[in-house]
């Protein structure tokens, strides 16, 4: 529809994550460097969270993208709710496996197979975990003792687990300790920032072919940022509906105005964030980019914090090993 009217070659706003469109915020820069941080420590795993609509898949797309294929065999599992046994089950298929035993020492020998022969060829394993916060706490521990499957020279599985931020008080709880301790990165996925709206969007319509039509005014990035909190799904959503407007106004200009008219009439700013969050600040609800603010900001915190404790326990080991720890 209004794609010829524009003169695009594709809908910039599509809904769909598309790994050509990844736009390297500042977030998602800092993102993708921890993930590229993480496969250079060659173990462990990594954590990435986010808010729904952040941006996770298109990253993780990006990145596997990025990979050379003489050097990486990555799998994905876009799953959500699966107990140990389909857990290890979907792993196989991811890898291209067929699987060759019911039992799960008979999977579990068959993926030592496997991890042997594809470092013995020069290659690592990169396992991507989709909605991991879904995952029964038993499937996590599967996980774990999946990445213990190492040879002789090393671990050549590494696993990317990404989730929405309630998946972070499932690894800072007691229970998960063990796994914890074999995060080699975390990063908290946050919004974009309100002076990032604008390079934003026009970079996802340069990718359409852009030419200009139809334009934005100054005021109209603003109040995209005030109605999506900087959510680039929510962004998506709501200049796509803008292009259709303009499209049907036969109009080459989109103003604040028109904005405000769309989000009230698709009632985009009322969707609440995935970790539910409500807050206050002297009595009044605060607005869309504080909330994002505080999240982010949460996030950053709860990270660092994280990385202390498990370099923490990292030195009271070595202590306790070399007998210098007082008892």
């Amino acid at each position: 529809m209004y794609e010829e009217f524009f003169g695009l070659t594709s809908r910039p706003f599509q809904l769909a994550p598309d790994a050509r469109y990844f736009f390297g915020s500042r977030g998602h820069t800092q993102a993708l460097a921890h993930l590229t941080y993480g496969l250079a420590q060659g173990e462990g795993f990594i954590v990435i969270t986010g808010e729904i609509g952040a941006g996770k898949t298109t990253l993780i797309d990006h990145l596997m993208g990025t990979l050379q294929s003489q050097l990486y065999r990555a799998a994905r599992v876009p799953t959500t709710q699966l107990a140990p046994g389909g857990l290890l089950r979907m792993v196989l298929s991811a890898f291209d496996l067929r699987q060759r035993s019911t039992d799960k020492a008979g999977m579990l020998r068959q993926f030592a197979e496997f991890f042997a022969e594809s470092q013995a060829a020069g290659m690592r394993l990169l396992l991507v975990v989709d909605e991991v916060q879904n995952l029964p706490f038993a499937s996590l521990e599967e996980l774990r003792m999946l990445s213990n499957l190492a040879t002789g020279t090393g671990a050549p599985l590494q696993t990317c687990l990404v989730g929405q931020p309630q998946f972070r008080d499932i690894i800072m709880s007691a229970k998960a300790e063990q796994l914890r301790q074999r995060i080699v990165t975390f990063y908290h996925l946050g919004t974009l920032q309100e002076n990032e709206i604008r390079s934003y969007i026009e970079h996802r319509l340069r990718m359409a072919s852009w030419t200009g039509r139809p334009s934005f005014d100054a005021e109209s990035f603003s109040a995209v940022y005030r109605h999506t909190a900087g959510v680039p799904r929510r962004i998506n959503l709501l200049c796509s509906r803008l292009l259709l407007q303009a499209y049907l106004n036969e109009s080459d200009e989109i103003t604040s105005a028109d904005v405000e008219q769309v989000a009230r009439e698709s009632d985009i700013d009322h969707r609440p964030l995935s970790n539910g969050f409500a807050a206050a600040h002297d009595g009044q609800p605060e607005t869309a980019g504080d909330l994002a603010e505080v999240i982010q900001r949460l996030g950053q915190l709860e990270q660092k914090l994280l990385l202390q404790e498990t370099a923490l326990k990292d030195t009271v080991n070595v202590l306790d090993r070399s007998g210098h720890l007082w008892r």
